[in-house]
């Protein structure tokens, strides 16, 4: 009997905080605009080039609505990372011009920053150390055109690069590279609109059309074990000392599992048949609520699985997996007369492409990864089980440290 081949499956999972202030309506940080410009929209528009192949996309709801809240705001949206590029440069005070200095360099220095010379250039003239006094300090250097190019930069530096090939704006301004107008500023966040705008019409295709499947997060990213019941803590970390007073909300972890549902269902027009718990957080308690409301899989991650079977899963000192027909199968669970199936994360692999990966030559990486999936199927029992190894990671914070995104 021929052995069945090994499927790969690729889980990109999109999260962000609830950045937005519901007391004040501003967002307090940018990074849902910021990453939905450059990995939210670039993912989904990248796979769209191979339509043969498969992938997985988790959405928070959350995440989601502060992107509906960006839109239904775009012309009086309080973010301060948008507000202060549309202020005319002329018009900043001292404390502008502080926030500018110390905050407008967020990207990361060697692959997002250097790559523009200009944008280079005002980090060195800022300098590395961002204490009020030296700040102040530096101010006396800079003048309006620092000030502007470092506005456009900031933003310009997060655009994906299929939206920089296919927008001629973006790319001429990329072009440009410095010199930039009050003009400038205004387009540069139209456009980072405009993107905005395709995010969730992008993934209804791809999940309609049957290349991508979208699951889902309980609505506000809870830990649900703990939220069914705070002492749940001590099945992990048995010398942990309960809470004096312990809280227990299983109606909250329902009202997170039944939220996400519906919200997918008003959005996408289907609700999911998978769901990534809250950080991988799972228990035999939360099992049955997730079950009750149709999801039909779950994933988490292989220490789960490592220490609730007999004999856990077992690597070698370099890292080879001993036991694969263990982790890279699903498991079935009945629950209430209902069928749940969970995966497992290998998380050697998929910490692989979030940390390791971008710190050597792209070949090297790739043939390291082959080298590792054949490893795994050479260890396969040939028993008629098909097997799937799951890479299982964040969807935006890995990508900016490898060449162009």
């Amino acid at each position: 009997m021929k052995k069945k081949p090994l499927n790969i499956l690729f889980y990109w999972h999109f999260h962000q905080p609830y950045y937005f202030d519901l007391v004040t309506s501003e967002f307090k940080l940018p990074w849902v605009m910021l990453h939905s410009i450059k990995d939210y929209y670039y993912l989904g528009r990248l796979i769209k080039d191979y339509p043969e192949e498969h992938f997985t996309f988790n959405f928070v709801p959350s995440l989601i609505e502060q992107i509906e809240i960006y839109l239904r705001e775009k012309h009086n949206v309080k973010d301060r990372f948008i507000s202060i590029v549309l202020k005319p440069t002329a018009d900043l005070n001292e404390d502008d011009k502080l926030f500018l200095l110390k905050n407008f360099f967020f990207a990361n220095w060697d692959k997002m920053i250097s790559p523009l010379p200009r944008y280079r250039e005002l980090l060195d003239k800022r300098g590395r150390f961002i204490s009020k006094g030296i700040l102040l300090e530096r101010l006396r250097y800079w003048n309006t055109q620092d000030f502007i190019d470092l506005q456009v930069l900031f933003h310009l530096c997060w655009f994906d690069p299929i939206s920089t090939r296919e927008i001629l704006f973006i790319a001429e301004l990329k072009k440009k590279g410095k010199g930039f107008t009050e003009q400038d500023k205004i387009d540069l966040i139209g456009y980072e609109f405009s993107i905005l705008e395709k995010i969730i019409p992008l993934y209804k295709e791809l999940w309609s059309s049957g290349q991508v499947e979208v699951t889902a997060t309980p609505y506000y990213h809870p830990i649900m074990p703990l939220l069914y019941n705070s002492n749940s803590a001590k099945v992990e970390m048995p010398d942990w000392e309960p809470l004096r007073k312990p809280f227990s909300h299983p109606e909250d972890v329902e009202y997170h599992i039944n939220a996400a549902l519906c919200f997918f269902q008003e959005r996408f027009h289907r609700r999911p048949r998978g769901m990534w718990p809250s950080e991988g957080s799972v228990s035999k308690e939360i099992i049955p609520m997730i079950s009750k409301y149709g999801i039909e899989w779950i994933a988490t991650d292989e220490e789960i699985l490592s220490r609730s079977v007999n004999n856990g899963i077992h690597r070698n000192s370099i890292g080879e997996i001993e036991n694969p027909e263990y982790l890279y199968r699903a498991f079935n669970l009945n629950v209430d007369d209902r069928s749940i199936n969970i995966v497992f994360r290998d998380h050697k692999l998929s910490d692989n492409f979030a940390f390791n990966y971008h710190q050597i030559p792209s070949n090297i990486a790739v043939n390291n990864f082959m080298k590792y999936l054949e490893k795994v199927y050479e260890k396969l029992p040939n028993d008629g089980y098909e097997y799937g190894l799951s890479i299982i990671m964040d969807g935006e914070n890995a990508w900016e440290y490898y060449d162009n995104n």
